[in-house]
């Protein structure tokens, strides 16, 4: 039985970064750490703060923490473990992944063997599909259209890629994902129609292909959650005053949804003249 931490070590651990320790006794707080995350015995709160601290470090593009965390996750069958690793490579900071472009391949081979059997670990193939909406690498799209998009999937691993998604940025944006995102208003789901309203005001993108079906949702649908997270995605997406009561009347609401597109019509008309001259 491996013998715990002492409370100094492993306070030291969660305050001192990795970069703070020279040669052997860096390589050394690293590996105490990875241990903390292998101990499927200790406190989830333990495992927790290390966890939160390699995020850290691996935000700061530290390459030994995450070769380390990726040799672990390549190495080990333990789904408690496998959920830490998927944890700490699925973040984000300032919406971009927290994993260095160049491990962002490793990444997305190893996730992608995490995700990809049906009866794999729940809370393992959720943050490795989430993890490889991330990753923000285009060949992920596939597997991600195929599973974790579809209506069979968990609709916990549905709606947090569909969110996920919602903040890649880059040419398949526009082209590939707001497509996606715009099927999730058509669900018969109200959560998942949530989903695909907050999902699209994540991306930010003030295009027809993006507003108008969240326009139809705002007009056509009578769930009250619903129409509010499409108001919301409609203030986000096409600025302008869009300020509608709960419990209004209906024609009132369609009137100041009408307003708002007209407002917004022109100044995209506005916007696309200005663009040609």
């Amino acid at each position: 039985m491996r013998p715990p931490l002492s409370l100094a070590l492993l306070a030291g651990l969660l305050l001192v970064p990795v970069r703070a320790f020279p040669g052997a006794d860096r390589d050394e707080a690293l590996e105490a750490q990875i241990r903390v995350l292998q101990d499927v015995t200790r406190p989830d709160d333990q495992r927790a703060a290390v966890r939160t601290q390699l995020v850290t470090l691996v935000a700061r593009g530290e390459q030994a923490v995450i070769e380390r965390i990726l040799k672990l996750g390549r190495e080990t069958t333990n789904d408690s473990v496998r959920f830490q690793v998927g944890y700490v490579l699925a973040q984000t900071r300032l919406g971009k992944s927290i994993v260095p472009a160049a491990y962002t391949r490793a990444v997305v081979e190893l996730l992608a063997t995490w995700f990809e059997p049906d009866d794999g670990n729940a809370s393992v193939r959720l943050w490795a599909a989430v993890g490889l909406a991330t990753s923000h690498d285009e060949r992920v799209l596939p597997l991600l259209t195929e599973k974790a998009l579809a209506p069979s999937c968990d609709p916990v691993i549905r709606a947090a890629v569909a969110r996920a998604l919602g903040g890649w940025r880059g040419p398949a944006l526009e082209k590939r994902i707001v497509p996606l995102l715009v099927e999730f208003l058509k669900d018969k789901d109200p959560e998942m129609r949530i989903t695909g309203c907050d999902a699209l005001r994540f991306t930010g993108v003030d295009s027809e292909e993006a507003i108008v079906p969240v326009l139809a949702v705002a007009n056509g649908e009578t769930d009250e959650r619903v129409w509010r997270a499409a108001v919301f995605a409609l203030r986000r997406l096409g600025g302008g005053f869009l300020n509608i009561a709960q419990g209004g009347e209906d024609a009132e609401r369609k009137q100041k949804l009408q307003t708002w597109e007209n407002i917004w019509r022109r100044k995209k008309k506005a916007a696309t003249k200005e663009k040609g001259e």
